[in-house]
């Protein structure tokens, strides 16, 4: 249960936008309440123009969209619906792995379950459930999923945006 001015649900798998100024109180109704927070500072980017403002969205309330070679995306907070200094999304990816990428924003990303492998020009390292990186603009990496299901990844970054904004890195491979 999500209290700011007035109290709204939060289902399993919400995001919920807290804006600079307030101040939100957060209950778990059941056990295993996981809740990961992301502040961004007043030095952020927020060029993006700003939609009319949804507080809280389920997951299974944001469109699919479709991303290059084995991924795909869910935006939960972006400039559509309020978040003007940055886009909280989740990745999908199928197993396997895409080519080598990297975008132009800041981005940490939290891995709610594994397995897989995060690949960067230098080395990688395995991702498990609650494993996290962060990447820098114009940092070339690769995700690649190794089980067999969806690896799920849950994003935030900086300046807001588009996910599938990715800049292929040919000439790093």
């Amino acid at each position: 249960m999500l209290a700011l001015e007035g109290t709204t649900p939060l289902a399993l798998r919400s995001a919920a936008l807290v804006l600079a100024g307030e101040s939100a109180v957060i209950t778990a109704e059941t056990d295993g309440l996981a809740l990961l927070a992301a502040s961004v500072g007043p030095g952020a980017d927020r060029h993006v123009p700003l939609g009319a403002r949804e507080v809280v969205v389920p997951f299974a309330a944001a469109a699919d969209h479709g991303a290059a070679e084995r991924r795909s995306f869910r935006i939960l907070l972006g400039p559509h619906n309020g978040s003007t200094r940055a886009t909280m999304f989740v990745g999908l990816v199928r197993p396997g792995k895409a080519s080598l990428h990297y975008h132009l924003y800041d981005e940490i990303v939290w891995t709610p379950s594994g397995p897989g492998r995060f690949h960067l020009a230098d080395g990688g390292e395995e991702l498990r459930a609650g494993s996290s990186f962060r990447l820098r603009p114009r940092q070339p990496h690769v995700v690649e999923n190794t089980g067999t299901g969806v690896l799920e990844l849950l994003g935030v970054f900086t300046p807001a945006g588009s996910p599938s904004a990715a800049y292929l890195a040919p000439d790093l491979a």
